[in-house]
């Protein structure tokens, strides 16, 4: 979501799907907060990471420990 915002604000007021492209290329390098920062090249798109997340009382936090999850 960060990154989509970042790209939106830098698109402007008129976003068109040729603007989003630039927009991502123009982010390689960005950190968004994350710990690692974002990659756009020809063969990567994206963050090397991946987190689970989830919601108690209504705060997101990172899901470490899957025992509550297993049914």
């Amino acid at each position: 979501a960060r990154l989509l915002v970042r790209a939106l604000e830098r698109m402007g007021p008129y976003p068109s799907p040729a603007g989003l492209h630039a927009a991502l290329a123009g982010l390689d390098g960005h950190d968004l907060g994350v710990g690692l920062p974002y990659r756009y090249t020809p063969t990567q798109q994206g963050l090397g990471l991946v987190r689970f997340t989830t919601v108690r009382n209504g705060v997101p936090v990172d899901l470490n420990d899957f025992s509550e999850w297993r049914r």
